[in-house]
């Protein structure tokens, strides 16, 4: 595994032969010959409150109220101390996509993983613990 900094905001660990390609703000990852991609941006608080993880999933779910969202119970992120919120849908072709949102104080990072349903939940993919990784660099 290897641990990179993808903005000054935040380090992530993925595996040795991950494949990344950056799009603006957002940073794609995938294995080859595995289904699942993780996406990850993030965005600096500035000045004022910071919005909370669970309101920015809210405005996400809402953006698309024809989606058969399900918020997950269970936290996403296994570290204290961040303020996260994880729901899921499925899409027309079958992929699962879950949508996260980990909140510091000075910065949020947001996550998307999609693939199949069974490679998706199955908390030890490369994704998943790439997920629980995610730590804030600014303090």
């Amino acid at each position: 595994m290897k641990g990179l900094v993808l903005t000054s905001s935040f380090r992530i660990t993925l595996p040795d032969d991950i494949r990344e390609e950056i799009d603006g703000a957002v940073s794609s990852f995938w294995l080859d010959n595995n289904p699942l991609l993780l996406q990850v941006s993030s965005n600096v608080r500035q000045s004022g409150p910071q919005v909370g993880a669970l309101a920015r999933l809210k405005d996400r779910m809402a953006a698309h109220p024809k989606r058969c969202w399900q918020v997950w119970n269970q936290p996403a992120h296994s570290r204290k101390g961040v303020d996260q919120a994880t729901a899921e849908h499925t899409a027309s072709d079958g992929a699962l996509w879950v949508h996260t949102y980990l909140v510091w104080p000075h910065v949020a990072v947001y996550v998307t993983l999609c693939g199949p349903a069974t490679l998706v939940r199955n908390k030890e993919n490369w994704a998943l613990c790439a997920i629980r990784s995610i730590r804030p660099t600014l303090h």
